[in-house]
């Protein structure tokens, strides 16, 4: 799966992601403001920023629902100093290592690889059985 993305849902979430899209000033606090409010909900990212906790929280926030976990991932993100992600080579280590542990997660947790269309399938199903509240 390409992606996790939580989609904000109330007036303020939607006010703080117009804000941010649009680099008012001060948007890194409407940011820390933003992600406090959606309680660690996010994309799935392996992002060296993220301490393991946070990623695992991710992780847990959105599996907690719906068995579907989506990576965003750029092959660019994998090789030193061709992305933001893996500018140094710190940084380029802990991409692996986040990568490591979210398909460790994968396979103790039994997932296993799906088409768009079956995930699509799943997801509306649960929403029809009112399972799943994005």
């Amino acid at each position: 799966m390409p992606l996790t993305v939580y989609i904000p849902e109330s007036v303020t979430q939607k006010a703080l992601v117009w804000y941010i899209q649009n680099k008012m000033p001060g948007c890194n606090f409407a940011d820390r403001l933003y992600r406090k409010l959606i309680d660690n909900k996010g994309m799935l990212r392996v992002d060296p920023r993220y301490p393991e906790k946070k990623l695992m929280q991710i992780i847990e926030s959105s599996t907690k629902q719906l068995p579907i976990l989506h990576l965003m991932l750029h092959s660019s993100e994998l090789s030193l100093n061709c992305s933001p992600f893996s500018r140094t080579e710190s940084h380029c280590e802990l991409v692996w290592k986040r990568l490591e542990k979210i398909f460790k997660f994968a396979h103790s947790n039994q997932f296993s690889g799906r088409s768009l269309t079956e995930a699509a399938n799943l997801i509306a199903a649960n929403l029809a059985e009112k399972k799943y509240r994005p």
